[in-house]
């Protein structure tokens, strides 16, 4: 039976990732994003990727919703093994509310698990017992059968201590919306959508860094690079600080840019550099900062996916974590791709890629955006395209968060 894991980010209203949804897959049945009712089924694919990967890899110390049937949530031999610490046992909205429901909570509750409610769209006779059991309820704000202000006032009115999340919340204006109304979660790719501003222009920080990105794919000579990193003390600072951490496990203390140049390579600087680019003005790597693990998650997948391809080599491995790695800066700089393109030295088909999804690395990067939206409806044809099997998509979705620390 071949297991596949994934998992979508829940921020909170300050756009920190407090915890993931974990979404379970079965190869065979055309990587359906639906878990299988089956009692017997359901407790091996957890088994085999919570507790085979690893459940403190998998959460990274975030908080895992997972969904959860009648038939699971009255099965103590699959709740007990999970820690009440770690997981929210979302109840689907398919469950009926019957007595041995409600007491089955109220243990659960009693071991100390949060409870969540799962797509949850108006309310209905039988709820009132459950209501008073429940931690958080999530909404589906596109589905919402009526008014999103009225639902969400009468909910907060009549159950005060329950907190509020918003599923599918897709542009910054859902999202302002929801939290303007008082939800306290948030779980969407709203984040990944830009917010074009007219007018914008870099900062002399972001230019430097795109500079800097075009020197090296232009195979500048190593002292221009050093001359760049010169003109921005904080540039320098930033870098010497990333090199010099336990990310890179570099025996060798670094005591100058050439020296981390010459130690770590010209690739591997590319990319950093780069990711440089997503990072807030503290500089800092964020475990909370959701963008910051989509990028990096992005951008590995596409090489991973890149090295199961038959022709695959190092550069065309390079190129597509490239393409991963620059397909959201409109998303961090706030404008256009175009015009990011205008002041970066790039291989025409990484452009390509980009801007309009076309060549193999566009069609891998539809893969990877469709793999994480759950969009799977053209999924099989774009794999088959590329000679990329489910197993092997499966299998670097695994190995992306036993890597990516996010």
């Amino acid at each position: 039976m071949e297991i596949f894991v994934g998992r979508q980010p829940i921020l909170n209203q300050d756009e920190k990732l407090v915890a993931y949804e974990i979404l379970f897959r079965d190869g065979k049945n055309n990587f359906s994003a639906n878990v299988n009712d089956d009692v017997f089924a359901t407790s091996n694919v957890i088994a085999n990727t919570l507790f085979n990967l690893g459940i403190n890899k998998v959460l990274n110390g975030k908080k895992g919703f997972i969904n959860f049937n009648d038939k699971m949530l009255i099965n103590e031999e699959i709740t007990n093994n999970l820690p009440q610490d770690s997981i929210v046992m979302e109840i689907l909205e398919t469950v009926e509310i019957t007595d041995e429901v409600i007491n089955r909570v109220k243990d659960l509750k009693n071991r100390g698990y949060t409870i969540a409610l799962d797509d949850f769209i108006m309310l209905r006779n039988g709820y009132e017992e459950l209501f008073k059991l429940i931690d958080i309820i999530k909404i589906d704000i596109l589905e919402i059968e009526i008014d999103l202000k009225k639902i969400t006032n009468e909910l907060k009115n009549k159950y005060p201590k329950i907190k509020l999340l918003a599923e599918k919340v897709e542009t910054r204006e859902d999202f302002e919306l929801c939290k303007e109304l008082g939800y306290s979660y948030f779980q969407g790719y709203y984040f990944s959508k830009p917010v074009i501003i007219k007018g914008k222009k870099l900062s002399s920080h972001q230019f430097g860094l795109l500079n800097l990105i075009s020197l090296l794919n232009k195979n500048a000579d190593i002292d221009d690079i050093v001359v760049e990193f010169k003109r921005s003390p904080k540039l320098s600072y930033q870098l010497l600080n990333l090199l010099n951490s336990s990310m890179f496990a570099l025996k060798t203390e670094i005591q100058s840019i050439k020296q981390a140049i010459v130690l770590l390579g010209v690739d591997a600087l590319k990319k950093w550099i780069t990711f440089l680019l997503y990072l807030d003005d503290d500089s800092k790597i964020s475990k909370d900062n959701p963008l910051s693990g989509l990028v990096l998650a992005r951008a590995r997948m596409m090489e991973i996916l890149e090295s199961k391809r038959k022709n695959s080599d190092k550069k065309s491995c390079e190129k597509a974590f490239t393409v991963g790695l620059l397909s959201l800066m409109d998303v961090v700089l706030c404008i256009s791709k175009e015009e990011i393109f205008e002041n970066l030295t790039l291989a025409q088909d990484i452009k390509n890629a980009i801007l309009n999804k076309s060549g193999e690395l566009g069609k891998l990067l539809k893969v990877v955006e469709f793999t994480e939206n759950e969009n799977f409806k053209d999924l099989s044809n774009l794999l088959k395209d590329l000679n990329i099997s489910l197993e092997d998509l499966g299998k670097s979705q695994q190995k992306i968060i036993l890597e990516c620390e996010f």
